[in-house]
């Protein structure tokens, strides 16, 4: 690998296929985004009868592009909706870091949602301190001297 440290800045993460029809009561599963299969075998968020996006286009991470994107949840690489299967793929990849939501950090970490919260401010205050406050230049401290 390259002395580059390489953060993923693009990240994206796919809903899982039950996040919204799990989470409600059964009376409720018609009024909340579902997954359907067309008659092709794609994949399709649906909403009532309406069609509403395509899972696969935010999961192109590993398999596919743009033009070419996974179909089905079992053509998506885990890491699109898995935050373990994520960070597994990045240590495969060399990725340092990405972009985690707070739950999807204290998730993979087996962490509270508070402690990653404390975790995240300690590194912010670090990250201040070498870098110096947003536009300055150099690598001045809070209190703007070298």
């Amino acid at each position: 690998m390259s002395g580059y440290t390489i953060i993923d800045v693009d990240t994206h993460v796919t809903e899982t296929p039950d996040v919204w029809t799990s989470r409600v009561p059964a009376r409720m599963r018609e009024a909340v985004p579902r997954i359907d299969t067309d008659a092709q075998g794609r994949q399709w968020w649906v909403l009532g009868d309406k069609r509403l996006a395509s899972p696969g286009l935010s999961a192109t991470a590993g398999v596919g592009d743009m033009k070419h994107w996974p179909k089905t949840y079992d053509e998506m690489h885990p890491g699109a909706y898995d935050a373990k299967a994520r960070l597994k793929y990045m240590d495969e990849m060399g990725i340092w870091d990405r972009a985690l939501s707070v739950e999807e950090t204290a998730a993979a970490m087996d962490l509270s949602p508070a402690t990653v919260k404390n975790e995240w401010a300690f590194a912010r205050a670090w990250l201040y301190k070498l870098l110096g406050p947003a536009g300055s230049t150099g690598s001045a401290g809070p209190s703007g001297q070298a």
